[in-house]
């Protein structure tokens, strides 16, 4: 879950990831770096309703989503977003990261995963408000203590 000012009771979005190692095999060999790519689905509007419902209690939500619609298979929970993919990697990207301090301490830069959109950017229907149109162009950093979306 995502939510506004650091609330979790003001929740704003549910995504689903799913993570696979990448298909791109050949990138991975010559160059050293293994890559993961994370797809992003959305909730099925009822159980995003519930979770929120149980916003004050997010241990319980494993809970729920297994149990919602009888224990439905999951492809009726869940919707694909499409182009929404990102790819992980140990690497930056020089260009995409360069929102990065460049005066970070150059040990943590390489304990650092970093992700950016496969697809260059996605436009997807807003969850918030229906008929509006979101623009998604994203780039991620994780470090042991942060993280970073652009």
């Amino acid at each position: 879950a995502f939510y506004f000012d650091g609330n979790p009771q003001r929740i704003f979005r549910f995504r689903y990831y799913e993570l696979l190692h990448s298909a791109d095999q050949s990138h991975a060999s010559s160059t050293g770096d293994d890559r993961v790519e994370m797809r992003l689905y959305t909730l099925q509007t009822d159980l995003e309703q519930l979770l929120r419902k149980h916003a004050q209690d997010p241990m319980a939500w494993p809970k729920l989503f297994s149990t919602f619609d009888n224990g439905s298979a999951l492809e009726n929970k869940i919707s694909y977003l499409p182009n929404c993919e990102i790819t992980w990697s140990l690497e930056m990207d020089p260009v995409q990261h360069a929102y990065l301090d460049d005066n970070e301490d150059d040990n943590e830069e390489k304990n650092g995963l970093h992700a950016v959109m496969v697809h260059g950017e996605a436009i997807v229907d807003s969850t918030l408000t229906p008929g509006i149109k979101i623009r998604i162009l994203d780039q991620l950093s994780l470090y042991e203590d942060v993280f970073y979306i652009n």
